[in-house]
């Protein structure tokens, strides 16, 4: 099958953030957490251009070098005329967006407000904050032929200071220079408050701005203007030949590399004189204009996620979190999951469960060993904290911890060190194969019987992103399931060829092959006239070979349903090609990150947790986990998550072909919005 079958993935991603940016533009949405959609936008159009855009870039070069005449450059070249494109107009998109939401906050007596617009009294404070607070974080460098520009940091707001000592710049009495907005003070400036009762918001950039005249006072000039921009660099790290030996020691060296990395993307201040431009564009050597992407007066702006909390009425409520029935009858966790199967949603479940588990685990005194693999983790991890004092009260705990989680490197290395100093038997994979999977193990052993408490989860072990991400966690003491979950931690830590699992399917070694096995069952059950059904809850949805073989699923008359928060390069619902095949996703308060999977199976029901998308990483290059649901109830309850999902009629929206996210409006009369249908879903089972 050609490429004209399936989306483009870059294409498609950015087609999801164009979702993120519905949710800063839906009026139901709380005021400042549309402006919080924008700070998500940018932060996830920046990961995009360090890591996506990046890579497309290295193809290209790798193509130009290439001998191979098969090899199309002409084809990437277009891809990344497309990316531009429609990353351009999304920018320009997002600054109308902005000023709308702006304009928004005006009516709620919230002002934000730039240099120009201060009364006297603003600007009398705005000058001795400037003189108290920022002044001395200030290092202004003036440019002239020899000056270097590769000091510039990714995720940096800088301010190009043009000083013009005549009535017309020319050359000779025109001065250049960068200055960099400290990122150690809070972006956002609040003014005293006004007699009427509206706060005054200023950016940091424009409290500089008002200040040129004081910072340059020695120079003389006529005119000084100050425009925004920042760069972005290739996050790619590579790691040295020795990687194995000194682990730690080459990584740290990789993650600073970051520092001075290829410039892929150069953002600015549309308004820029073009001798400005002209400078940046010569010394950071951007030799196409692919790499520049002309803006608005503000860069950066992801810091909008933490906008200053002034009106809790314009806030999104955060509900209280369900108390899961099974815990609350008792006071033992392990006790609880010792007699039944307990499936956690978060956040609509507390994440603080499963810290509860560890530390009453620390205090067990049947309690032997406890395994977990971290892939990203909270900054004051109350996870780690718990393994610490687990070494401390005599247990034997391994951590597998992969340093290679891309931007949370430096985190990972911390939590490693610190966990070693405590006893920790800490392992890492190796540099070919990233452990993807969110597996814990504790081994409890009464009397001669050894039991295998395990969890697997859809998410990491992190408390903080668990209050915003929707994640499943499941607790069993499924022996076939225990035993195979030891396989897969002692193929990591005593470098094994194999897992050899009996239960739960495994990437790299089955995965692929299980996955395929059981599409085309639901195919041969279709050839023979049966009921035949795929559904799939998913983050991506990329794979070629899989997407191929879904095709040809939907040809044979296989019922597939698909809800793909981000990437779908899967095209449904495409005549003579998908027609059977029905694609949504949901972009709401809670980022979607769960993954379940479902074969009918002739009417014996299949269903799956995992801990990967359809991805040729996760498919063939990461330790990945699917584990089958072998409980009923537990089986039963992901079933009606699933259906109360595909029913979304508010935040769902339509993956057509055409990639134009328009909102799921079914003929239903019931109003059903996913994320709060399942909260009174959990409530109502909390009732007990």
């Amino acid at each position: 099958m050609g490429q004209v079958e399936h989306n483009n993935r870059e294409l498609s991603w950015l087609s999801f953030n164009e979702r993120v940016m519905q949710e800063a533009l839906d009026e139901t949405v709380p005021l400042v957490q549309r402006l919080r959609f924008l700070g998500i936008f940018s932060n996830n159009q920046d990961e995009f251009f360090k890591v996506r855009v990046a890579s497309v870039l290295k193809s290209l070069r790798d193509k130009i070098t290439s001998q191979d005449e098969d090899v199309s450059v002409a084809e990437v070249e277009r891809l990344l005329a497309g990316i531009r494109q429609q990353a351009v107009s999304m920018h320009h998109r997002f600054d109308d967006v902005y000023q709308i939401l702006c304009d928004e906050l005006r009516k709620e007596k919230i002002n934000i407000v730039n240099e120009q617009m201060l009364t006297d009294t603003q600007k009398e404070y705005v000058a001795t904050y400037f003189s108290d607070e920022v002044r001395s974080q200030l290092v202004p460098i003036l440019l002239d032929r020899n000056t270097s520009m590769s000091f510039l940091q990714d995720d940096r707001i800088y301010l190009a200071v043009r000083i013009v000592g005549g009535d017309v710049p020319t050359e000779k009495n025109t001065r250049y220079s960068i200055v960099e907005v400290p990122n150690v003070l809070n972006r956002f400036v609040i003014l005293p408050m006004s007699d009427d009762g509206t706060t005054t918001i200023i950016l940091l950039e424009d409290v500089i701005r008002f200040n040129l005249k004081k910072m340059f006072f020695m120079l003389r000039f006529r005119t000084i203007d100050a425009f925004s921009f920042k760069i972005t660099r290739d996050s790619e790290i590579s790691l040295g030949n020795s990687y194995r030996k000194r682990m730690l020691e080459e990584l740290s060296k990789a993650v600073q590399s970051r520092v001075t990395g290829r410039p892929i993307r150069l953002i600015y201040d549309e308004t820029m004189p073009e001798d400005l431009q002209r400078i940046l564009i010569e010394k950071l050597e951007f030799k196409s204009a692919d790499s520049l992407f002309p803006g608005g007066r503000y860069q950066h702006m992801k810091d909008l996620m933490n906008f200053p909390m002034v009106n809790p009425m314009l806030e999104e409520a955060r509900p209280k979190a369900a108390v899961h029935p099974d815990f609350a009858r008792s006071t033992g966790l392990l006790n609880v999951v010792k007699r039944k199967d307990v499936l956690l949603f978060y956040p609509y479940h507390s994440f603080s469960n499963f810290i509860d588990f560890l530390r009453e685990a620390a205090f067990n005194r049947h309690v032997e060993e406890i395994y977990i693999s971290v892939y990203r983790v909270a900054e004051k991890s109350k996870v780690m904290n718990a393994l610490i004092n687990a070494a401390r009260n005599g247990k034997k705990v391994t951590a597998v911890i992969e340093l290679k989680a891309r931007f949370d490197e430096k985190n990972n290395i911390y939590w490693s060190k610190l966990l070693e100093e405590a006893g920790v038997n800490v392992v890492h994979g190796n540099k070919k194969l990233k452990v993807h999977a969110k597996l814990a193990l504790v081994k409890f052993k009464q009397g001669n019987k050894q039991y295998y408490y395990s969890y697997i989860g859809t998410g990491n072990f992190n408390e903080t992103t668990s209050k915003i991400y929707s994640d499943i966690g499941l607790f069993t003491v499924h022996q076939g399931i225990g035993e195979d979950v030891e396989r897969i931690f002692s193929f990591i830590e005593k470098k094994r060829t194999r897992m050899n699992t009996k239960n739960i399917i495994v990437s790299p070694e089955r995965m692929r092959d299980r996955l395929n096995d059981m599409i085309r069952r639901e195919i041969e059950f279709a050839k023979q006239g049966k009921l035949a059904k795929i559904d799939l809850k998913l983050n991506a949805l990329v794979d070629s070979k899989m997407i191929e073989l879904l095709y040809e699923a939907s040809k044979a008359g296989v019922q597939i349903r698909i809800i793909a928060r981000s990437i779908c390069c899967l095209r449904p619902q495409v005549e003579g090609l998908s027609d059977s095949i029905k694609a949504i996703s949901i972009v709401d308060k809670y980022l979607e990150h769960a993954r379940i999977m479902f074969f009918y199976n002739g009417g014996d029901e299949q269903c799956f947790l995992m801990s990967n998308d359809w991805m040729g990483r996760n498919l063939d290059r990461r330790v990945e986990a699917a584990v089958p649901i072998f409980d009923k109830e537990v089986k039963s309850t992901l079933r009606d998550v699933f259906e109360i999902q595909w029913k979304d009629n508010v935040k769902a929206r339509d993956l057509s072909p055409q990639l134009l996210n328009r909102y799921v409006r079914n003929n239903s009369k019931e109003r059903v919005r996913a994320q709060e249908e399942l909260h009174a879903y959990f409530l109502s089972k909390s009732n007990f």
